[in-house]
């Protein structure tokens, strides 16, 4: 559809593309026919999402949506509505940030310059081909992945790293704290060296500190996928309340330890899991997830 407005400085075209869907997918591909546009295209869909939103603004689109949500831009002109909430989901899209959805965005983006096949990211993802082949559908549907004779790839890993640090909580998973008699970090750290490489992974603060230090930290948090004896055992914890300095975390999925990595003697999280950690925890964590990423992630 086609409408002319009168603004001050006279007639001003707008183009309106109806669509089914107001998928980041979708708007991409309005982008390229809006470069040749003679008018302001503005994207007519049920619903567009936050991201949606988002990209229309940064692509220089606008857009209407059923909901009552609306941004228009031309002309000295401004038409800004967000916040309203449409139908729930449709086709059964899957939260792909959910524990086991969540490996395959994982290896993603820890290689984020790669190509995949939809069977090597399964089986990296350790997730059925089913499985993967939902996620990566659902992202490409946010723009997050290229799709291209079978090979699958990010186009925007930072974006994608940005919505899933939004959502994610260390806080979900069950952590107890411990009171350790070697008080001092260091003699804690030189206690877990003894410890067989795959029964623990270092994380929070005392990683942080290994991998990029930007705030110091003196409480050590430790995954223990293995259960939490052998770690209880070797660093003497006793079990307190509050005030304890050494706290063990039980995973809540698998992927949470994909990729873990030596330093010092120390097995430690991935550095993108580490990002995930501190960003949303207290006390600076957002400070020194930024300093993990400027230094060892690549997004």
């Amino acid at each position: 559809m086609m409408a002319k407005v009168k603004t001050a400085s006279g007639e001003f075209p707008l183009l309106f593309e109806v669509k089914g869907s107001g998928e980041p997918r979708a708007i991409a591909q309005l982008a390229v026919y809006a470069k040749e546009a003679k008018g302001y295209v503005v994207l007519v869909a049920p619903l567009v999402s936050e991201r949606g939103r988002a990209l229309c603004i940064e692509l220089g689109l606008g857009f209407v949506d059923m909901a009552g949500n609306a941004y228009l831009k031309f002309d000295g002109v401004l038409v800004d509505r967000a916040g309203r909430k449409g139908p729930a989901k449709e086709r059964g899209n899957i939260d792909v940030f959910a524990r086991k959805a969540s490996r395959v965005v994982m290896k993603l983006l820890s290689s984020p310059k790669r190509t995949w096949t939809l069977q090597e990211i399964a089986a990296e993802a350790k997730v059925s081909v089913s499985q993967a082949q939902l996620v990566v559908e659902a992202l490409s549907r946010e723009a997050y992945v290229d799709k291209a004779r079978g090979s699958i790839g990010l186009s925007r890993p930072g974006e994608l790293l940005d919505a899933w640090a939004k959502t994610y909580n260390f806080s979900s998973q069950k952590a107890t704290g411990y009171y350790c008699p070697l008080k001092d970090q260091e003699r804690i750290l030189a206690a877990l060296r003894k410890l067989p490489e795959g029964s623990y992974a270092l994380t929070l603060g005392a990683a942080a500190s290994l991998v990029a230090p930007a705030v110091r930290s003196t409480d050590v948090y430790i995954y223990a996928p293995e259960g939490l004896e052998a770690i209880v055992k070797a660093l003497d914890l006793k079990p307190v309340e509050f005030g304890g300095n050494v706290y063990l975390v039980e995973p809540n999925d698998g992927g949470i330890l994909f990729d873990t990595q030596r330093k010092e003697g120390l097995t430690l999280v991935s550095s993108l899991q580490l990002y995930l950690d501190l960003f949303n925890y207290p006390a600076r964590g957002r400070e020194q997830a930024e300093a993990i990423r400027e230094k060892a992630l690549g997004v």
